[in-house]
C-alpha cells in the first residue's frame, strides 16, 4: 500500500502521493482480477478450442489430431498464462515509472533545480532514481537489499516483455537473455517453458510490494524536506 500524508495532499496541490496512491491501488486490484479469471479463461481456451476441433472433424478420434491437441494444450497453459501475468508486469512497471517522474517534478519544482530525472543517462529504475535523488536532496535515500533485488528482477522480465514480447525466440539482446536465464536459476517465479517467460503470481506480488516499498521511501523523504512548509497559496 502506498502511504502517504492527506494533509499534504490537500495542502499542496502539486504533492503526487494521492494520486500516486490510487493508481497503485488499481494496479493491485488488476492482479487480483487476473488471478482469479486466468484458470477460467485458460480452461475456456482449452474447451472451445477442442469443441471446434470436433465440430469441423466428427469422424475423427484425439489420436488423429495429436498434435493439434498438443498445440491446444500450449496455448492453454502456456500462452494464456504468460500473457496475462506478463500484463502486469508492464502495468506495475508503468505505474512505477510514472510515480517516480511525479515525484521526480515535485521536488525538482521544490528545490528550483534544473537537473530532471530523464537527464540521468542510466536505465530506469532504483539505482536511476537513487541517483537523482541523493544528488537533488544531497543525502542517502535507500531501500532494502532485498527490495532492490525484487526490483531489478521486475525489471528484467518487463524488459523482455517489452522488447520480444516474453519470449527468447524473439530476444537479439545477449545480456537480456542472460539475466533471464539468471532469474529462472534462482528460482524465484520467473520460469521457462521453452522459450517462453513465466512469472508466477508470489513473484508479482512480492515485486509490485517491492516497487511499492521504494514509492513509500520517495514520499517519506517528500514529507520530510516539504511536509512542514506552510500550504501554498493559488493564484
Amino acid at each position: 500500500m502506498i502511504a502517504f500524508n492527506l494533509d499534504t495532499a490537500m495542502d499542496d496541490p502539486d504533492y503526487p502521493g494521492l494520486r500516486i496512491a490510487g493508481e497503485f491501488g488499481a494496479v493491485e486490484q488488476y492482479l487480483t482480477l487476473l488471478s482469479e479469471y486466468l484458470p477460467v479463461v485458460r480452461d475456456q481456451t482449452r474447451l472451445r478450442s477442442e469443441a471446434e476441433l470436433k465440430r469441423k472433424y466428427p469422424k475423427h478420434s484425439r489420436v488423429d489430431f495429436a498434435e493439434d491437441y498438443e498445440q491446444i494444450e500450449w496455448v492453454s497453459n502456456t500462452l494464456v498464462p504468460k500473457f496475462f501475468l506478463g500484463s502486469f508486469v508492464l502495468a506495475s512497471w508503468a505505474a512505477f515509472e510514472v510515480a517516480s517522474a511525479e515525484i521526480g517534478a515535485y521536488v525538482r519544482k521544490k528545490e528550483g533545480v534544473r537537473l530532471r530525472l530523464t537527464d540521468l543517462r542510466i536505465s530506469d529504475g532504483w539505482e536511476k532514481l537513487q541517483l537523482y535523488f541523493e544528488t537533488v536532496w544531497t543525502g542517502k535515500v535507500t531501500i532494502s537489499d532485498a527490495d532492490v533485488h525484487r526490483i531489478e528482477a521486475l525489471q528484467i522480465v518487463r524488459n523482455l516483455f517489452a522488447h520480444a514480447n516474453g519470449s527468447l525466440r524473439f530476444e537479439r539482446d545477449n545480456k537480456r537473455l542472460a539475466d533471464i536465464r539468471k532469474l529462472v536459476n534462482a528460482d524465484i517465479g520467473v520460469s521457462l517453458q521453452e522459450d517462453d517467460v513465466l512469472v508466477s503470481e508470489k513473484f508479482l506480488r512480492e515485486s509490485f510490494g517491492s516497487l511499492e516499498a521504494a514509492i513509500n521511501v520517495l514520499l517519506g523523504e517528500t514529507e520530510k524536506h516539504y511536509g512542514t512548509q506552510p500550504p501554498r497559496v493559488s493564484r
